[in-house]
Parts: structure tokens; C-alpha cells; sequence
């Protein structure tokens, strides 16, 4: 061991190789590949998080990954060959204590931004907006923050908006459904559905689309009685948006419709009491609560690329079934990323059951990969190439697991904590952004922290 180390260290003296090395050391000595990478928890190579039909995972050096007895993520410390003093440690040429350093909090080039600063390795939270009326969901563009609140939608900046939120679109006829919003993936429009609080007014649920610049504010539903036929009016519950589709959930069965036709909507998939839903690149991925009070996760394949309509076809056909039906507890805040499907789910009982579950959409022998467990109740969650990321209702805090192959067990790190009925969550290169939403309906706030 001692031999292979000191080989790595003179190859990275004189050739400059030094990642390249380090794959061929650890492809020989697996035991070192908690050298390799930079990131806490990251895997390096291997072309991201593979998931297969058997439940299996990728093969990929990792670096030390290692996880205090706090959660907090391990350093894998700094190629330089820079000498500190305890407790400096080495970043970059840089000597630096990565319990205050705002620029290297916690770990090498993690930066708290403006207005926040890092004490005991944490990045503080960072206020950007308050005193939100009843916020119930967020999205992020590539430049603002967009949330649905009460009669309406807002935007907020990433920096804040010192003067409020901006109002994208007000009524006082039509109440967002909660959770119901999706951006466009080129971050340009937001998705909402919305239905009528008017007693004067045929009461359906209808999507809506707002530009997220504000101009013009909103286009009106983009179809009419939204979700015929009639009996599901009024009951639609979530959206989702890719380049291609829209799906939506209502207690009974889901939707689909093509953005270029969506005049009308198709049944999706006819199964009782689906709860959330996301579009991965191959497959409709959703959540599902049956009546006898157990959940599972199904999928189905989507058309084919290029395909503009649904060949009369007003199922999606026998779903793939990810995980089996447990009766402990419920599952929702489906997500996905790299076409590998993410939920949540959380025992009946409010104790510290819950988990970040992950299954490839093709299925994983009903045996899902558990990301992290010995949570309470997950409100929110999100994923990206650096980790699955979620909120804490029940304990106000928010979380992350950055080894989305070997998953973190009860050893996720804390990034925040003392949120009030932490909710809605987002991410982007940098921050994560989520919504307290308070103690009261008016004292929702719009905060975020390094990632």
C-alpha cells in the first residue's frame, strides 16, 4: 500500500497525471479508491449513477467518502502539495480552515455566497424573501426562483427581492393547486394548475402558463375543461413538463397530452389513487397509494422520440412495477435524474422511518436501493449529478446524500437546520433553494444555502 501511494504522489510530481494514475492504482488496489475525486461522497468515472434491472450498482472509484458520526460529509481532502498547521488544511496553494472559510466551507471550493458566512464547517441560510402567503411550490430557472402561492404565482431572485416577490399572475377566481407547478425545461415558462374558488364559474381545474420574465404575465389554459372527462374536473392534483409532454395526476388515474396537441388529454394510465409523477427521458414514473392503504412505485415506456401522438392508445399499457406494496407507510415526491428514479417514503406512525429510495424505470427486482433512511417525513426532494437533496418538515432541516451509488444510510449531511415547516425544494449549479413555510399562512420565506 505504502509502494502504490508513494507511486502515486511522484507520478503527480513529475508527469502531472495525476487523475489518470489514480484510476489505474484504483482499478488495481480497490482499497484506495477512497483517494481518488474531490468530492465528499462523489463517484468519479463510470458515466454516472447506474442503477440496473437487478438492483445492482455501477462500478466507479470513490473518493474517502468517509462521514463524521454527525452526518457532516468527509473532505477528501486537496491534491497540493501544500504543508498546513493544524487545523489549516490545504486548498489549492492555499492554507485554510475549513470550519470558518466562507470560500472553502466544510470542504475544498464549497463557497457560502453572498450574505452568508460558514461556522462549524456550515454555510448559514441566506433569506430571500418573507412574509410569502401559503406557499406551496417552487421551481428554479436558470435566473429566478418562481413558487405558487395563494391566488397566484411569484418570482423571486436568486440574490432576493428586496421589494417582494414579484406577481407572475394574481386571481381572485382561480387558486393554484398545491404542489402543482413545473417549469419548462429551458426554464423560460412555468405550468400550473389551477381551479375555480367562484361559485359563478364551471368548476374545473385547468392548466395554466406563465412566462417567467413576466411578459406577458399569463397566457390563459392552454386547454379548456383541462382534464375531460368531466368526473375528473375539479381533481387534478400534479403537473409535469419535459420537452415533449405533460402528465397529471388525479385520485384516479393519470393524463398525458403533447405539447403541440394538448387540446385534449389521454389517460395515461387507469390506476386507482396515483399521488405524484415525473417524466425520466425513456418512462412515466409514478407514485401510487391504493385503497388498502399500501404504496408502490410503477413506470411505464413512453412513445418513441419523434412520436407526436399516441396511436388511439389510452393506456400506457402494464406498468413495471419498482417497488412492492407496503403497508407501513406512503410514498410520493417522485423525481429522477440520468434516467434513474428517485422517491421518498415515510412511515404512518410520523417515527424516524423514512427514506430516499432509487430504482432504475425498467425495474430493480422489486428490491429498490435505499439512498439514505432514519428520516421523519420528507417534504421535498431533488436530485443532480452532486446528490439527492430533500427537506425535513418534521425536524426543519435540510438534507443531502452525495454517493448517490453507495447511498449514505443514516449518515446523510445536514446543510441547514430551524426552518419552520420546511417544504418545496430546488437546486441549481451552486445553491439549494427551498420554502419555509412557516407557522402561520402568511409566514412562508423563500431561503437557500451552498450546496
Amino acid at each position: 500500500m505504502a509502494l502504490l501511494l508513494e507511486k502515486m504522489r511522484l507520478e503527480r510530481r513529475h508527469s502531472g497525471v495525476w487523475l489518470a494514475s489514480s484510476f489505474v492504482v484504483a482499478a488495481v488496489a480497490v482499497s484506495l479508491a477512497a483517494c481518488v475525486g474531490d468530492d465528499p461522497g462523489v463517484f468519479v468515472g463510470g458515466g454516472g449513477t447506474d442503477l440496473t434491472s437487478d438492483g445492482g450498482a455501477a462500478d466507479g472509484a470513490r473518493d474517502d467518502g468517509a462521514r463524521d458520526d454527525d452526518g457532516t460529509a468527509g473532505d477528501g481532502g486537496d491534491a497540493s502539495t501544500v504543508t498546513c498547521d493544524a487545523p489549516l488544511e490545504a486548498c489549492g496553494s492555499a492554507c485554510v480552515d475549513k470550519q470558518s472559510s466562507a470560500q472553502h466551507c466544510g470542504r475544498c471550493d464549497r463557497a457560502c455566497g453572498t450574505g452568508s458566512s460558514c461556522s462549524a464547517g456550515r454555510c448559514s441560510t441566506v433569506t430571500l424573501v418573507d412574509q410569502l402567503d401559503t406557499p406551496t411550490a417552487l421551481a428554479v430557472s436558470p435566473s429566478v426562483v418562481v413558487m405558487s402561492v395563494k391566488r397566484g404565482l411569484v418570482r423571486c431572485g436568486k440574490e432576493g427581492c428586496s421589494q417582494g416577490a414579484t406577481r407572475l399572475w394574481q386571481s381572485d377566481e382561480w387558486q393554484p393547486v398545491e404542489g402543482s407547478l413545473s417549469l419548462s425545461p429551458d426554464g423560460a415558462h412555468a405550468f400550473l394548475l389551477a381551479k375555480t374558488t367562484s361559485a359563478s364559474l364551471p368548476q374545473d381545474t385547468n392548466l395554466y402558463r406563465a412566462t417567467v420574465d413576466g411578459t406577458p404575465p399569463l397566457i390563459p389554459a392552454l386547454h379548456t375543461n383541462a382534464l375531460s372527462p368531466a368526473w375528473v374536473l375539479g381533481n387534478s392534483t400534479r403537473v409535469a413538463t419535459d420537452a415533449r409532454e405533460h402528465v397529471f395526476v388525479s385520485p384516479y388515474r393519470n393524463h398525458r397530452c403533447f405539447q403541440a396537441s394538448c387540446s385534449s388529454v389521454g389517460i395515461l394510465s387507469n390506476r386507482e389513487t396515483p399521488s405524484s409523477i415525473t417524466l425520466t427521458p425513456t418512462h412515466y414514473a409514478w407514485t401510487l397509494h391504493d385503497h388498502t392503504g399500501g404504496a408502490t412505485v410503477q413506470t411505464c415506456p413512453r412513445p418513441p422520440a419523434g412520436a407526436t401522438g399516441y396511436d388511439g392508445a389510452q393506456d400506457c399499457g402494464t406498468p413495471i412495477g419498482l417497488a412492492p406494496a407496503i403497508t407501513a407507510s406512503f410514498s410520493g415526491h417522485i423525481t429522477h435524474h440520468d434516467n434513474v428514479v428517485y422517491w421518498a417514503d415515510w412511515g404512518r406512525d410520523g417515527g424516524a422511518t423514512a427514506r430516499v429510495l432509487a430504482c432504475a424505470p425498467t425495474g430493480c427486482n422489486g428490491a429498490p436501493k435505499v439512498i439514505a433512511t432514519a428520516e421523519q417525513v420528507i417534504d421535498g426532494l431533488v436530485v443532480d449529478a452532486t446528490g439527492a437533496y430533500w427537506t425535513n418538515g418534521s425536524i426543519g432541516t435540510v438534507r443531502v446524500c452525495r454517493d448517490l451509488v453507495a447511498g449514505c444510510g443514516t449518515k446523510a449531511e445536514t446543510l441547514a437546520s430551524g426552518a419552520t415547516n420546511p417544504g418545496p425544494i430546488g437546486i441549481d449549479d451552486t445553491n439549494v433553494y427551498y420554502v419555509a413555510r412557516g407557522a402561520t399562512p402568511t409566514a412562508g420565506a423563500l431561503l437557500k444555502v451552498a450546496k
